[in-house]
């Protein structure tokens, strides 16, 4: 046999190997980018973890809470302080129900874990202006904590 013969086959078979080689750095650069973006996926499922301890260990996760600063590690909801919060933010005077709705919406799908959710803000409305955290004006209508305001203010 002449090497003549074998001078196609072998820039052949060199074509193919600088395939191969340029397709492995591709996939170990892909791997390295994956192996990046698994390590700041396992990070964020620690945090959220840490911040939602009602997380499913099958993954199927209820979402992230934006309650997180009043959900300690036991994972009940602070709900006194919660209630405070939301008296706070709907304004100088507001009602139970308006409480109660605000309630429902920021903890979601979490208030299907109690019974009876209208009681439990309630209950923690009479808490909350136990513990000085709101002033309950009558049995319907709450405000925040504040300054007494001016005997001679017109109320709005």
């Amino acid at each position: 046999m002449s090497i003549d013969v074998f001078g196609p086959a072998i820039a052949a078979l060199r074509g193919e190997r600088d395939t191969v080689v340029a397709r492995v750095r591709d996939l170990e650069a892909e791997l390295e980018a994956s192996k990046g973006r698994l390590g700041d996926i396992d990070a964020a499922l620690v945090s959220l973890t840490r911040l939602q301890p009602h997380l499913d260990t099958t993954g199927d996760a209820q979402g992230p809470s934006i309650l997180s600063p009043l959900v300690p590690r036991s994972g009940r909801i602070r709900t006194p302080r919660l209630v405070a919060e939301i008296v706070t933010e709907l304004g100088p005077m507001t009602t139970r129900d308006s409480v109660i709705d605000e309630a429902k919406r920021r903890i979601g799908t979490r208030i299907s874990e109690w019974s009876d959710p209208r009681n439990v803000v309630t209950v923690a409305l009479n808490r909350a202006a136990e513990q000085g955290l709101v002033v309950k004006v009558d049995p319907n209508h709450y405000s925040p904590v504040g300054p007494a305001p001016d005997a001679g203010a017109a109320l709005t």
